[in-house]
């Protein structure tokens, strides 16, 4: 993880297998001057409502960068996976959803980090995303308790939609 750079020339030539050393030389000094790296997040998925969905081209999803208060990660993180994971698993099951996922970032230093952790909604098309906005689903009052108590256990600081345009393998 900390040296994925030294592979990235061999990573180059698995995606354009038919360019040239020197052309793929070129394409990843041209990628490197476009654009200012102001962040470097090193992730690991800590839970999963889906472990069978399969990311496709077009799918949809909701990255949400999250804080968690007081920096007490393992409560914010007992209170994904015990309270709103099974939420999400059952618009899982009931076909607005496919998948969710709890990241955490790995590392994270110094008195500007903006993000302790990630959940990221994953749909596979706009379709699905648009009927999952108002499909929350009925809370029981205990469910409900549950969770305006885990939303005091971190700061949601921004949401990301994204659109997933090309894979590589």
């Amino acid at each position: 993880m900390m040296r994925a750079g030294e592979r990235i020339l061999e990573s180059a030539k698995m995606a354009y297998p038919d360019l040239s050393d020197e052309e793929l030389d070129n394409r990843l000094n041209l990628a490197g001057g476009s654009r200012d790296l102001a962040v470097r997040l090193f992730l690991k998925v800590v839970d999963q409502a889906n472990n069978s969905y399969e990311m496709k081209q077009g799918m949809v999803a909701t990255i949400d960068l999250m804080k968690s208060t007081d920096g007490n990660d393992s409560a914010y993180e007992k209170v994904e996976s015990e309270t709103f994971k099974p939420w999400h698993q059952e618009m899982i099951k009931n076909g607005v959803k496919g998948d969710w996922q709890l990241i955490k970032v790995l590392l994270p230093q110094g008195t500007d980090t903006y993000a302790s952790h990630l959940t990221v909604n994953m749909f596979n098309n706009w379709d699905q995303y648009i009927k999952s906005r108002n499909s929350g689903g009925e809370m029981s009052p205990a469910m409900a308790k549950n969770v305006e108590d885990g939303i005091k256990t971190r700061d949601m600081k921004y949401v990301y939609l994204a659109q997933l345009a090309k894979i590589i393998r």
